[in-house]
């Protein structure tokens, strides 16, 4: 990942001091500009493809009677073009995707959603720009909204608290990242774990599945992390991306505290859209897990990812109905031992859920015969 290069630190530094050097005027363009200095020189490709995308973005519904048949339309070749980039990377030698693509185009979609429904704050061409041409969340998001974003562009000013705070953040993913990630869990405690499931395979591929996870956890969680603070430092407050999920007590709840940013653009925009033409809740959370599923990978085992994850959130819908709890509360216990139970099994289905995504089928499968003694 480039956020772990010190020439995407020195980019940031600049992303941070030029715009806050210029008269306020000229910061949109500044932010703008560095983002795509930094396109230019390590992808200039991706320039073309995500300048594409902003004029499509623009000049979609300016006429007022073609507003909504234009946006549609514009929805449709952006979510299509995704799509073609993510097929051909799996299955065309050498297609590489533009970067940071898949977070720009949800970002470009959300603008153009809002615009339709006349719900974005009136704006310059330079702010929408600085907003899609963000560099602490070009590469790996959070996926964050426009009207949010314009009200810090327009009210931020920079103090030492602003500095102190980025800094903080950005070292708090770092340690994620490098510490407790690369350092501790894959070059400690990984080896430790082979070793050990030498003599006990068990035991061994238990071990190995929580590592795994959790390092997958803290490598995300900590990118995420890098990106708030990179954002404060330059008068942002990006949404949350992580919200202690493993300590959910059901999966619904856990999926309010993953990945936040993208879990809360797709119930937006596709869950309430879906639930309000079926009026099934069930089926909206199928249509949300696949989507969610199909951004990270267009592959088979992400759509059986997707969908043993909608089941199970369609199944913790119907539970939650059926004994009348609010939607998406915490899971139900009679004490201490039923929220145990409640997390337990929570924890374990999100740990065995990854190593079908983890890793490729060959090995998933051979995890899973060790797991439930299929394999001795």
């Amino acid at each position: 990942m480039p956020i772990l290069e010190l020439t995407w630190l020195l980019w940031i530094a600049a992303s941070v001091v030029v715009p806050w050097l210029l008269p306020a005027a000229w910061r949109p363009w500044a932010i703008a500009g560095v983002t795509l200095l930094y396109l230019g020189y390590h992808e200039p490709a991706s320039v073309l493809f995500i300048g594409a995308m902003t004029a499509l973005t623009i000049a979609s519904g300016s006429r007022v009677g073609g507003k909504l048949i234009g946006t549609a339309a514009t929805i449709v070749l952006l979510m299509g073009t995704l799509a073609v980039f993510k097929v051909a990377g799996r299955t065309a030698g050498g297609i590489v995707m533009p970067l940071g693509m898949s977070y720009y185009t949800f970002r470009c979609v959300h603008y153009l959603l809002e615009r339709v429904k006349q719900k974005l704050p009136p704006h310059t061409t330079a702010e929408f720009l600085a907003y899609m041409f963000f560099l602490p969340t070009f590469i790996a998001g959070p996926i964050h909204r426009f009207p949010e974003f314009h009200r810090d562009l327009r009210r931020s000013r920079f103090s030492a608290q602003l500095l102190s705070a980025g800094m903080e953040r950005m070292l708090y993913g770092y340690a994620k990242i490098l510490v407790l990630a690369n350092f501790l869990l894959g070059q400690h405690l990984q080896p430790a774990i082979d070793r050990l499931a030498s003599g006990s395979p068990w035991l061994g591929t238990y071990l190995g599945m929580l590592a795994g996870g959790f390092t997958g956890y803290l490598m995300f969680a900590g990118y995420s992390d890098v990106a708030i603070g990179a954002s404060r430092l330059m008068g942002f407050k990006v949404i949350e991306n992580f919200n202690n999920p493993f300590i959910s007590r059901n999966i619904v709840e856990f999926w309010q505290r993953w990945h936040i940013s993208l879990t809360s653009w797709v119930r937006d925009y596709l869950y309430t859209s879906v639930f309000s033409l079926t009026r099934r809740p069930y089926v909206a959370a199928l249509a949300a897990m696949l989507t969610i599923a199909l951004w990270h990978e267009v592959s088979a085992r992400y759509v059986i990812w997707g969908l043993v994850h909608g089941i199970a959130v369609a199944l913790c819908q119907w539970y939650q109905k059926r004994r009348g709890e609010r939607p998406g509360a915490s899971a139900p216990g009679n004490g201490i031992v039923g929220r145990f139970i409640a997390w337990f099994v929570t924890f374990h289905f999100v740990m065995l859920s990854i190593v079908m995504v983890q890793y490729d089928s060959a090995r998933a499968l051979r995890i899973y015969a060790t797991l439930f003694g299929v394999a001795g």
